[in-house]
């Protein structure tokens, strides 16, 4: 999966436990998220592989729709993607058919006058597929009316009605195969498409690391006083000299115990939790999803359901259980970096940009010195 879109995601903008799980697991992900702010409930996301460069786009909000207006590019191929929401009317929330049409078509002149590659993704909460239905034929009148075309064939819901769309300009190819998944956990369907755009890299990262735990601790500490002794302390030698054969003398007894190792891995999913009973439990998940996807059978679907059911209920008291085991096994300084994994998005340190490292220890000289003798 290159990208994900995501309607309905009840983020409120503080919800900093599930977003920094989320980009702390898919490290090859990046999240790009719209909450509802006012009440709960709502809300867009689209989660996108780093390969993918995307830009989001300011736009115009409106109040009978929520959405999401990325530029999404892999290699010399972009498109312009955006994630619809539309809450169905309410007395509460005291929106009509009307005021969507009129703020929708607003956002359709933005989205049509530019010649790009365009796709629209979400919940219109229309029953397009009935004809009798005046509100869904009046919307897909207003995308014909746009040179748009709508590409999502039967029901998407689990009560029925075809409400989740992808739609394009009638005369792109950029999507294909359409299909939709069984429900999960949702009450709606997966919508799935192809996009005929290259297919981003995966994130690769080069890492160097040291089998510390394989050195020989008493050889170590022999070298050591056998190499170190005869390093001049005399007062002729000057600070900045002792300390760089002090640190010549260091590493090279490090890379005779323990060699400096250099490889290069694939970002993937970081799941410490996920068992080996997790794993066969998935794989059972996906052989009776093929089944019922090859038979269509109420018995298959069924069985996959209940699966499914079980997948979901191990998976999460599996992962609550670590979690669990970790704090109960962590004195008060793992405790506190614990947490702090867990609620901040693990980020590579970063320095500012310089020419040379002794341009930066200057730098960073100058801004502390006169701190220092404050």
């Amino acid at each position: 999966m290159s990208m994900l879109s995501i309607t309905e995601t009840w983020l409120t903008g503080n919800d900093h436990f599930t977003l920094a799980d989320l980009m702390n697991t898919l490290q090859d992900y990046s999240i790009y998220n719209f909450p509802r702010t006012t009440c709960r409930g709502g809300g867009v996301a689209v989660v996108a592989r780093k390969g993918l460069a995307v830009k989001q786009n300011q736009t115009t909000g409106f109040s009978s729709f929520e959405h999401l207006d990325l530029v999404v590019t892999s290699r010399n191929k972009s498109f312009r993607l955006l994630t619809i929401y539309r809450p169905p009317p309410s007395t509460k929330n005291k929106l009509t058919p009307d005021k969507f049409f009129s703020e929708f078509s607003i956002l359709l002149e933005d989205l049509i006058a530019p010649p790009h590659y365009l796709l629209l993704s979400g919940d219109f909460n229309f029953h397009v597929d009935d004809a009798a239905n005046l509100n869904a034929m009046k919307f897909l009148d207003l995308i014909t009316s746009a040179d748009l075309r709508q590409h999502v064939n039967g029901a998407t819901h689990r009560l029925g009605h075809t409400l989740d769309l992808l739609i394009t300009r009638s005369d792109d190819k950029l999507i294909s195969k359409v299909r939709t998944l069984p429900e999960l956990l949702s009450d709606h369907n997966v919508v799935v498409c192809d996009i005929n755009l290259p297919r981003p890299p995966a994130s690769r990262l080069t890492v160097s690391y040291r089998k510390t735990r394989d050195i020989d601790l008493q050889a170590f500490l022999s070298d050591i006083n056998k190499f170190l002794p005869d390093i001049p302390s005399n007062n002729d030698t000057g600070v900045d000299e002792q300390i760089d054969r002090y640190e010549n003398t260091l590493r090279s007894l490090l890379d005779k115990h323990a060699p400096q190792i250099t490889r290069t891995i694939t970002l993937g999913p970081h799941t410490p939790w996920f068992t080996v009973d997790l794993r066969e439990l998935r794989r059972e998940k996906r052989r009776c999803e093929r089944k019922y996807l090859s038979t269509r059978l109420t018995v298959d679907k069924y069985i996959y359901h209940e699966i499914c059911r079980k997948y979901n209920r191990s998976l999460k008291a599996t992962k609550a259980s670590y979690y669990k085991k970790k704090v109960e096994e962590s004195n008060q300084k793992q405790l506190c970096k614990f947490v702090d994994k867990l609620f901040n998005i693990k980020c590579a340190p970063t320095l500012p940009k310089y020419d040379s490292l002794e341009t930066l220890a200057e730098r960073f000289a100058e801004f502390t010195n006169p701190k220092l003798s404050t």
